[in-house]
């Protein structure tokens, strides 16, 4: 049986994708405030938000709900929400502000290969195990930092940057193959 457009767009994984985006504002205004009780709730946003990416992606493949806008969306917002929430670490929690270059430029990088290979192609590109693994281990990184954890915050920062190599080089890869046309799905 053909699912209608509506059901196959307007989902609950892809509505957990939405809300991870939609949390991200008022995390920014509530903990730039600098107040105890505004950080303490954005932080429980962020847990919130952590949560629903772990959510959506298990809801999408147990409930087969999976589908492009989904597959487009899901790294969309990890990326938005791992750069947010660098960015108020960089700015409050002393996070090295290089790692946070590195991070945004890797997921600029992926996101534009992303858009070529979908048009050049029409493979829509689809989180790989690497990437998982690298979103991982920077939110439990970030929570060190978040929770001011030193010397584990630094210890886990290097340890995430191993990973983002081994992740960069497994997608740069992936990329090409599809690209070339040695491989047809991503």
């Amino acid at each position: 049986m053909q699912k209608s457009f509506r059901t196959r767009i307007f989902n609950i994984s892809n509505g957990l994708t939405v809300l991870r985006i939609l949390l991200l504002p008022p995390i920014v205004v509530l903990f730039s405030r600098g107040t105890s009780t505004a950080e303490r709730v954005a932080i429980f946003l962020m847990i919130l938000a952590a949560l629903t990416d772990v959510l959506d992606g298990y809801l999408a493949r147990r409930l087969n709900q999976k589908t492009d806008l989904g597959r487009v969306l899901d790294p969309i917002s990890d990326k938005l929400s791992l750069i947010v929430v660098g960015f108020l670490l960089y700015k409050f929690r002393d996070f090295p502000l290089w790692a946070l270059l590195l991070l945004g430029g890797r997921d600029l990088l992926f996101f534009f290969l992303g858009a070529l290979l979908l048009k050049k192609t029409k493979v829509v590109p689809e989180a790989r195990t690497a990437g998982k693994i690298t979103t991982s281990v920077f939110a439990v990184t970030f929570l060190l930092y978040l929770f001011r954890l030193s010397p584990y915050n630094t210890i886990l920062l290097h340890i995430s940057i191993v990973v983002f190599i081994f992740s960069f080089f497994d997608y740069a890869r992936r990329f090409l193959r599809v690209l070339q046309g040695r491989c047809h799905q991503f």
